[in-house]
């Protein structure tokens, strides 16, 4: 299975996201933000609100993803 970065603002939909990822087999890193987000380890897939409140938003996270990897 994959490895999944995963990055919601909302704690609630984090961990509700983040159990169904881990049940289907995925291992997850989750995150709550822009910051967490980059200090996580790489990952093969991203999942990303794209409307994280921050300097960046999710599609800056992606972009800053992607320039790293």
């Amino acid at each position: 299975m994959a490895t999944v970065l995963l990055v919601e603002d909302d704690p609630d939909q984090l961990e509700l996201r983040r159990m169904i990822l881990e049940q289907a087999g995925h291992t997850v890193y989750a995150a709550n933000g822009v910051e967490q987000a980059l200090a996580q380890p790489a990952a093969g897939v991203a999942v990303v609100d794209l409307r994280i409140p921050a300097a960046a938003d999710g599609l800056g996270l992606l972009e800053q993803l992607k320039e790293r990897n």
